[in-house]
């Protein structure tokens, strides 16, 4: 067996193995965000304070730790899912190299978790914006500094690395079409 299918049938494994178990999790983390959100969270405001602390702030601490106790059961998973694309990726582009690879795996990776960051403050916005006003503005800087340097990183590498292969196959079709257009002329 070729290395490239190999690395392919290890790629479309994890990805059935992992990608059921990501999307559990994040039905889970969706169920305990909105029972917060629309029913904990509106309840405990009509409710009186306990030894000065606000019940919608400690609800939403709550909700934070709940959920960030699930996103941690996901990261493997995102980490399994993102190596099962890297694979795909890399056989599409046909990179047989190890080194190759690696690097390719780790771009995507990145770009997968600063995706899932992302994604992860639009959830919690208003869970922080509830434990302190001036929080998720501070949290969305630093996010947006640290996506910009990693998505400049990890595509540099994604065009460094898929560039050689993917000449390759401009090429082949070059060649395909100019074949298949000296055939046509050929036959007149």
């Amino acid at each position: 067996m070729d290395p490239s299918e190999r690395l392919y049938l290890i790629s479309i494994v994890k990805l059935r193995k992992s990608l059921p178990k990501f999307i559990l999790l994040c039905i889970f983390l969706g169920i305990v965000l909105l029972f917060s959100r629309f029913i904990f969270i509106p309840l405990s405001k009509e409710i009186a304070p306990i030894s000065n602390i606000q019940l919608p702030h400690l609800i939403s601490m709550i909700s934070v730790v709940t959920s960030t106790s699930i996103l941690v059961l996901t990261i493997r998973e995102i980490n399994e899912i993102s190596d099962a694309l890297s694979g795909l990726f890399a056989y599409f582009l046909n990179i047989k190299k190890e080194v190759s690879i690696n690097k390719l795996r780790r771009s995507l990776k990145v770009i997968v978790f600063v995706i899932f960051t992302i994604f992860l403050f639009w959830l919690f916005k208003d869970f922080i914006s509830n434990i302190n006003p001036a929080l998720p503005g501070v949290i969305l800087i630093f996010i947006v500094i640290i996506a910009f340097i990693s998505f400049y990183a990890a595509i540099y590498t994604l065009i460094i690395e898929s560039e050689v292969n993917i000449r390759k196959i401009i090429l082949d079709v070059y060649k395909a079409r100019r074949k298949h257009v000296g055939l046509k002329k050929n036959r007149k």
